[in-house]
């Protein structure tokens, strides 16, 4: 269990090679716009990541795990499938639930890659995604 007070977790800060440095501008990269996360029974932490349109899962050390979830357009109705500027989580059986916020910064003054297609949503939705994490490979 974790312990109660203020945690975090940090991106490992490599300088040894290139692969090192692109991971971990990656992570960061992933995590912009952390927006809601959820502790999972073997203390991994879920962080909705809304500025890159998933959901990012670190395990107890920090390390990411798992990416899960995107934006796979609109509907005919108006509809996003899958996510569009998520926000918050829970977990819900073997699945977790996001929120699509689908924010149109642009109301904000900021350009985003995410404006041209929140302009086009009429429906709110909640997305479902299989909570299952994919398997860990040696060597990566």
């Amino acid at each position: 269990m974790l312990p109660s007070c203020i945690w975090r977790a940090q991106a490992p800060i490599a300088k040894a090679t290139t692969s090192k440095a692109n991971h971990r501008s990656a992570l960061r990269a992933a995590l912009i716009g952390a927006d809601g996360l959820a502790i999972d029974q073997s203390d991994n932490i879920w962080v909705v990541a809304n500025q890159s349109d998933e959901i990012v899962v670190l395990d107890p050390t920090g390390k990411a795990i798992a990416k899960l979830g995107d934006f796979d357009g609109i509907d005919n109705s108006g509809a996003v499938r899958g996510l569009l500027f998520p926000a918050s989580l829970v977990f819900s059986g073997n699945s977790v639930l996001v929120t699509n916020l689908v924010l149109d910064l642009r109301l904000f003054g900021f350009s985003t890659l995410d404006a041209q297609w929140a302009k086009q949503v009429t429906r709110d939705t909640v997305s479902r995604i299989n909570r299952a994490l994919p398997p860990i490979h040696a060597g990566k």
